[in-house]
């Protein structure tokens, strides 16, 4: 005869989704926002001066969209608790995302939507250069503005816009992750 011995049921963590699957969700929506709101400043024509101000909103939306997406991914699929490494993961990659969409969005609009663009950002470029420096000379103000129109195209001013939104995307995270940063405390995850 067989002895039949008995094993306790193997419990099963559950799974965690992926922070990534978060980030994604969480960084389409900051950009949608964001790329609502430049397309709106487009067709009502914001001027450069005016574009300082406005600006501050969109570091809002960012902060506020990085900031609620892993609140939300920490409450939900965390347990209430998060490292700040994780929480900087999350917030930077959540950045990452809406900097990727957005980037996306700048090479489409300024080579099929408004190519024409291009030629105003060239001339605003030009008069704040002359406004910074009135003694420029016209020579240097040729040099620095032949510079400006090469650089000044699609493909890389959204390369330009990716990076610099990165590095700003990464300090943001920094900030952010030190509000979304929860130790937990419990007696159980000293054992984990």
């Amino acid at each position: 005869m067989e002895e039949i011995i008995e094993t306790a049921p193997v419990k099963e963590t559950p799974k965690r989704p992926n922070i990534f699957v978060n980030s994604i969700k969480h960084g389409s929506i900051i950009a949608a926002i964001t790329v609502g709101l430049t397309f709106i400043m487009y067709v009502f024509s914001v001027s450069m001066k005016t574009m300082g101000y406005i600006q501050y909103s969109f570091i809002i939306v960012i902060a506020g969209g990085m900031f609620m997406g892993t609140k939300a991914y920490r409450d939900h699929h965390q347990n209430g608790f998060m490292t700040y490494g994780r929480a900087l993961w999350s917030t930077f990659s959540i950045s990452i995302v809406a900097n990727f969409i957005t980037s996306i969005y700048t090479f489409l609009f300024y080579q099929f939507y408004a190519p024409d663009q291009l030629a105003k950002v060239i001339e605003q470029a030009e008069q704040a250069m002359i406004e910074r420096n009135p003694e420029m000379t016209q020579e240097q103000l040729d040099m620095a503005m032949s510079m400006v129109e090469k650089f000044t195209n699609p493909i890389l001013m959204s390369l330009s816009s990716f990076s610099g939104s990165l590095f700003f995307g990464f300090l943001l995270a920094l900030i952010v992750s030190i509000f979304l940063k929860k130790k937990d405390n419990s007696f159980e995850s000293n054992f984990q």
